[in-house]
């Protein structure tokens, strides 16, 4: 005798409907045993999962962007917090994503950059500001250290900058 699916799922129900307290009291006292049997059907059917998990995803995956953007919206710190937790875990992960990333849309990137700073110029200057107030002595450090290892360079450089603008530099 062949059993349907629907049917199979009929008598799975009823028969949990009508020994709840039974099934409740076995997990209770075998968590230990059912934990380890659950992880072992998870290594052995990793694939199975993974299709299965993909199936539904594509079959409903409206409704589990309807159900995540509400959660969402109504629990906005948590979702905070659980994303910094991620972060926080996976740091050097995200690190080479991202560098990744940009070296796949360096262009993508340096454009999108320059559209930001464009838009945003005052905000850029009172961050630049922000910055160099907060690391003065850094800053100063790194520019003598660059001047000290460059001298020459530097000096060439002016020399051709004073020679190219020597009418506009008179004027002043």
């Amino acid at each position: 005798m062949v059993v349907s699916e629907e049917k199979k799922k009929e008598q799975m129900r009823a028969y949990y409907e009508a020994n709840k307290e039974k099934i409740k009291a076995y997990q209770e006292a075998n968590k230990e045993k059912i934990k380890e049997y659950n992880k072992a059907y998870r290594e052995a059917n990793k694939e199975k999962m993974k299709e299965t998990k993909k199936a539904y995803y594509e079959a409903n995956k409206e409704k589990i962007k309807e159900t995540t953007k509400a959660y969402k919206e109504a629990n906005p710190e948590k979702v905070k917090e659980t994303i910094k937790a991620y972060w926080k875990a996976n740091k050097e992960k995200l690190k080479e994503y991202e560098k990744a990333y940009y070296e796949a849309n360096k262009e993508k990137m340096k454009e999108y950059q320059r559209a930001y700073r464009a838009a945003n110029k005052e905000k850029m200057k009172e961050t630049k500001k922000a910055y160099y107030e907060a690391n003065k002595e850094k800053i100063n450090e790194t520019n003598k250290a660059y001047y000290e290892a460059n001298k020459e360079k530097l000096k060439e450089y002016e020399k051709a900058y004073y020679e190219a603008n020597k009418e506009k530099i008179k004027k002043l």
